[in-house]
């Protein structure tokens, strides 16, 4: 699996390609996220308290999943080349402390001093 991050547009983006049976292993974040497959097919596994568990197919024609904030979610490569990009707003991805932009963290936001 290759992985590569860019800040576009106000915009965190991870795009990583994907070989057949390659496992984006169970994970969460603290932000709503959408999550698309621009080359090649996937299957999304979503796990939500708010929503029955999940299996979704995702294709280019499929366009976009929002995977809420706090649901699991695991994604398994179908296609060789497959490439999966997921989309959280910078401001989220610097609340979540998301790294990587030209090789640099993203540096959170200022916090206020209380007086």
């Amino acid at each position: 699996m290759r992985n590569q991050r860019f800040l576009w547009g106000g915009v965190f983006v991870t795009a990583r390609t994907m070989e057949a049976g390659e496992i984006i292993a169970r994970h969460r974040h603290e932000v709503m996220h959408e999550v698309m497959v621009v080359a090649g097919a996937a299957e999304i596994e979503i796990w939500s308290y708010k929503r029955p568990r999940q299996i979704r197919t995702l294709t280019p024609e499929s366009g976009s999943t929002e995977l809420l904030a706090f649901a699991d979610h695991e994604v398994r490569a179908i296609e060789d080349e497959t490439i999966v990009i997921s989309a959280i707003s910078a401001t989220a991805a610097e609340i979540e402390g998301a790294n990587a932009v030209g090789g640099r963290p993203i540096e959170p936001p200022a916090r206020r001093q209380r007086r």
